[in-house]
């Protein structure tokens, strides 16, 4: 009972404390924290279901339900530097504080890591989330130097073309 109101209180306070959530500095914030993480706006976007775009469209507000998905997907980020400019952009790594009925509780930053017995460790979660995120930056900067390559050989291929023409140019040349 005591666990479940407490899980109850945390996300109420959660949530109000996101309720307005307009700031000017929150997309520069955004592109901050995606260009860390080596990803690209669209694959981010994507990562927590935001429409292509959202972000450079963006106008300085955003829902709460936008934001707990960031949050959910991004673990590591922290919700005080996201919404305020307050503090590192990555959260400390949680540390237990409380210990209610052999469940733990840690509260950090306003996020509250709960744990139920019996399931998986929140810090194997963040790990796992956040091994997620460099997973599918990894394939997008695999997908951009795919590109790169493709690219360079059509360079390549243009140049030796163009040395050949050069030298049959020279050839001519040469036989005058």
């Amino acid at each position: 009972m005591v666990k479940s109101l407490i899980y109850c209180v945390t996300i109420i306070y959660n949530n109000l404390k996101s309720f307005n959530m307009k700031d000017d500095n929150l997309k520069e914030r955004l592109l901050v924290f995606i260009k860390s993480m080596g990803m690209r706006v669209s694959s981010f976007e994507k990562s927590v279901a935001l429409s292509t775009g959202y972000i450079a469209n963006f106008k300085g507000n955003m829902g709460t339900q936008k934001l707990n998905n960031i949050l959910k997907t991004y673990p590591q980020l922290n919700r005080e530097w996201l919404l305020m400019g307050k503090g590192s952009m990555i959260k400390e790594e949680p540390k237990p504080s409380h210990i209610i009925m052999g469940d733990m509780i840690n509260e950090t930053a306003g996020n509250v890591y709960y744990k139920k017995s019996g399931s998986e460790d929140c810090a194997n979660e963040t790990l796992k989330l956040e091994r997620n995120s460099q997973y599918t930056a990894l394939i997008d900067k695999i997908g951009e130097l795919k590109r790169d390559k493709e690219n360079l050989q059509s360079v390549i291929k243009n140049l030796q073309k163009t040395n050949e023409f050069l030298l049959k140019e020279l050839e001519k040349k040469n036989e005058c």
